[in-house]
């Protein structure tokens, strides 16, 4: 049996894991965030709030009326 060089094998790891990566993005950027949402993903766009200022309080995961105020902000500010 013939096996492939290294450099080949690596090229072919590379296209799967990006290809992996790419559909993990898309699939995180179709869940929607609402008053009452809970969790890692409310922190993490809380998190990007705050650091862009928009949101005035520590970030806690929790999607209450301040991040909705937050986030109407941004989306005003940026045209969304």
């Amino acid at each position: 049996m013939r096996r492939e060089p290294l450099g080949r094998r690596l090229i072919t790891c590379l296209i799967v894991a990006l290809t992996i990566m790419g559909l993990s993005c898309i699939h995180v950027s179709a869940v929607l965030l609402k008053l009452g949402a809970k969790g890692p993903l409310v922190y993490q766009a809380q998190d990007w709030l705050y650091i862009l200022d928009y949101l005035k309080v520590v970030p806690d995961g929790n999607f209450g009326p301040v991040t909705e105020g937050a986030v109407k902000s941004f989306q005003e500010d940026t045209g969304l």
